[in-house]
């Protein structure tokens, strides 16, 4: 009954991020509010870069696709389920900046002889991984570890379990400010990128 209700729940969550995505690429004009400043969302958001309503949608949507992963991973009784939901949102939370950016094909025609770019989506796809692991990754690593010791002979006791813990643990907090501050980049590398192909700017 579990893995139905995740499969029932991969497609709803995909739903409304797709919904959320159409309504971005369709709506919201990047160009217009780089152009002319419009700040981001009020209130805890308004340190992002001025992209208009793209920043609250966008990071509501990686938010929304990494909770589903940790709900997937939670709830599902088997393995398979849980790798096959985790892979599906993972991919979309990868690729969510080219169905939510209208203007990424201009921004691609500029890239030049540059290889990394634009910057704005590598910078996603750094953020992407480094929070999908703080959110969900390390009891796997944890796991993945003792298993391997347990593997090779080596008896694994609380002293050790209880120091893997904490390295794992130490490791979760530069995990969350990696992902955070490359998400940030990302946006602020867009701002850039939009610019670049604006003449007005």
């Amino acid at each position: 009954m579990v893995n139905e209700t995740v499969a029932l729940f991969i497609p709803l969550l995909l739903a409304v991020v797709t919904g959320l995505s159409s309504f971005l690429r369709e709506s919201v004009d990047l160009e217009s509010a780089v152009n002319q400043r419009r700040a981001s969302f009020p209130g805890f958001l308004s340190f992002l870069p001025p992209l208009g309503r793209f920043p609250a949608i966008h990071l509501a949507n990686i938010l929304l696709l990494l909770i589903g992963i940790r709900l997937i991973k939670d709830t599902a009784t088997d393995s398979q389920t849980a790798i096959i939901g985790a892979i599906i949102l993972g991919v979309f939370l990868l690729i969510l900046p080219i169905i939510e950016i209208r203007s990424l094909d201009r921004i691609l025609d500029e890239r030049g002889s540059q290889w990394f770019y634009p910057r704005s989506y590598y910078y996603h796809c750094i953020a992407v991984f480094f929070l999908s692991l703080s959110f969900f990754g390390f009891v796997e690593l944890q796991v993945i570890i003792i298993n391997s010791l347990i593997f090779r002979g080596i008896s694994v006791g609380g002293t050790l379990i209880w120091l893997l813990n904490r390295i794992l643990e130490i490791m979760l907090i530069p995990s969350v400010v990696i992902g955070l501050l490359s998400l940030y980049w990302s946006l602020v590398c867009l701002n850039t990128e939009i610019r670049q192909i604006n003449p007005k700017n």
